[in-house]
């Protein structure tokens, strides 16, 4: 059976627990409810294993999801489920689940007799160790530690969910569907979170460019609200301005046209902004209004410097990022050309993920220290193919001299490539 068959499956089968987690609460097994989500277990279950697949093991983690030992890819939607069940079996040491193909209906109704009991604090632990077809056990390991102690991996993590669910909202809404915006909304506020620690593998995902490969379209905008949230971090704005402006970077990928008008039309047929809808469209209204030159609020000129910067990057994928942001500044008219600078400020003369010559040496920019020159002398990596051999912190170091910049063209690491934990 091809894992992608099997991915589906799994989502069904963490959907159908869910959703018994949630009505064996309130009624038996023999409530017309539970029968249905009964059923809709057993048919998961059932288009499984016609697929030739004789058992089906599930592992459900803090944080990561395991079907038949594979990573399951999962949205932010499936994510809050998984995770709920996840945590609700393991608090009855069954969150390592196995189904074997002999199993009957008989078989998932007795499990979720037990694990109803345990739910409803009439027993501690499951009745049995298995349930004909059905066994399961404790899941060793912890997949949220490694996230904890790898905050590169749980940055990569997060984009990696962020980047799927707009994929799949552009799709859609060129498909003629409006679909709910929540799941991008806790992808976001994920991030907002995340990043108050761990900017820095957050601004190199977002500076990942190929020139023979152009970013599509949710890449870009998803780096711009990674961009917007950080400067938005460097401007001291709380999180619900990040959170409402990095979802205006998002939305505003919903529309192809640059006309100020064009651009909040799209989002006037979403029903899910609720209060902030007003203050969304004047967001984006305005951010595109100030890239035409035009007047604009504060929050639209932030939004419109981050638009523009990463449109140039798309547009100049050859130029090495400083040089980029300093033409830009240059170039940019009216009173866009001021938060330009503060752009430059935030991103510092050599901008996480760009690379420079250190004494005849090309290094990857990687971070920058929090020590008054961290921006002017950044923190590098000196490379070997995808291997990183040494982390140098030239703030500290200032008998290394940087002595230019380097171009992505010709050159032969990418960023994606390179193994950062």
């Amino acid at each position: 059976m091809e894992n992608t068959n099997l991915q589906l499956v799994a989502a069904d089968i963490i959907m159908a627990l869910n959703a018994l987690g949630s009505v064996v609460k309130l009624y038996d097994s023999n409530n017309t409810a539970v029968v249905r989500q009964i059923d809709a277990l057993y048919e998961s279950l059932s288009k499984g294993f016609s697929q030739g697949v004789n058992t089906i093991r599930l592992t459900l983690r803090s944080d990561e999801f395991f079907i038949n030992g594979d990573l399951m890819k999962v949205d932010v939607q499936l994510y809050m489920r998984a995770r709920d069940v996840g945590s609700l079996l393991e608090s009855v040491q069954w969150n390592d689940l196995t189904f074997v193909s002999t199993l009957t209906k008989d078989d998932i109704r007795n499990f979720i007799n037990d694990l109803a009991r345990c739910i409803r604090k009439e027993a501690q632990v499951m009745g049995a160790e298995s349930y004909g077809g059905i066994t399961g056990k404790k899941s060793a390991g912890s997949a949220a530690a490694a996230f904890r102690f790898d905050p590169n991996k749980m940055a990569i993590w997060l984009i990696a969910g962020l980047l799927d669910v707009v994929d799949k909202l552009y799709v859609l809404f060129e498909q003629g569907e409006r679909p709910s915006l929540l799941p991008i909304r806790r992808s976001l506020q994920m991030i907002v979170d995340n990043m108050k620690n761990f900017s820095g593998m957050y601004q190199m995902l977002s500076a990942f460019r190929d020139p023979n490969q152009p970013r599509s379209r949710s890449q870009t905008h998803v780096a711009m609200a990674i961009d917007v949230i950080g400067l938005c971090a460097y401007l001291q704005r709380d999180n619900v301005e990040m959170l409402e402006m990095s979802l205006a970077a998002i939305l505003s990928g919903l529309s192809k046209e640059t006309e100020p008008f064009s651009v909040i039309e799209p989002v006037l047929e979403f029903d899910g902004l609720g209060e902030s809808a007003l203050g969304m469209l004047l967001l984006l209204h305005d951010s595109a209004s100030a890239l035409e030159g035009k007047s604009a609020s504060i929050q639209g000129l932030v939004l419109a410097s981050v638009m523009r910067y990463h449109r140039e990057m798309n547009r100049s994928p050859n130029v090495p990022l400083p040089k980029l942001i300093l033409e830009l500044i240059q170039n940019t008219p009216g009173q866009l050309q001021s938060l330009m600078q503060v752009f430059a400020r935030y991103k510092g003369p050599f901008p996480i993920g760009s690379f420079i010559r250190v004494e005849q040496e090309t290094v990857l920019v990687i971070g920058q220290s929090s020590r008054r020159t961290g921006k002017q002398r950044p923190i590098v990596a000196r490379l070997r193919g995808k291997q990183i051999l040494e982390v140098l912190d030239l703030s500290t170091a200032p008998q290394k001299m940087i002595e230019g910049l380097e171009s992505l063209s010709g050159y032969e690491h990418r960023l994606e490539d390179l193994e950062m934990g």
